[in-house]
């Protein structure tokens, strides 16, 4: 799956993560590289998600959540969470692999077919089947998508 330029500038959920980023920086007090490395980014990593160029994985946003104590999918989506569920970032790949595989059982269709519906490398198929793959939140989007999810 390929993210480009154009898909980070365009996504609703990376601009909620900036804004959200930005206005968490500007309470907190914080320098800009003090903030990044109390989230655990780099100054870089920081810089590229307030504009919207980084693209970070679920298991980095997960980490944010959870030194911010803000819920995920506030951070995302910028609304309250009521009553959703606010894993880990390691439990959010290992749940990632077993939605993918019950769809792939479900689905009649071989791996390498699989693979292809989703838009991922059979390697990388068995990286998220096998709940190791740590997406990217725009991968992790458009499998969500590409399963109806």
């Amino acid at each position: 799956m390929v993210v480009t330029i154009a898909d980070r500038l365009e996504s609703p959920y990376l601009a909620n993560l900036a804004n959200r980023l930005i206005a968490e920086q500007s309470k907190s007090g914080l320098s800009k590289p003090e903030f990044a490395e109390f989230v655990g980014m780099s100054g870089s990593q920081f810089r590229y998600v307030r504009r919207r160029l980084g693209n970070p994985s679920i298991t980095m946003l997960a980490e944010i959540s959870k030194k911010l104590r803000v819920p995920l999918y506030e951070l995302l989506e910028a609304k309250p969470v009521r009553d959703r569920k606010n894993p880990s970032g390691p439990k959010m790949v290992e749940t990632i692999g077993t939605v993918v595989n019950e769809r792939f059982r479900k689905s009649g269709l071989t791996k390498q077919e699989f693979a292809k519906f989703l838009n991922v490398s059979l390697p990388q198929l068995y990286l998220i089947t096998d709940g190791v793959s740590n997406p990217s939140l725009l991968v992790l989007v458009e499998l969500a998508e590409r399963l109806n999810i």
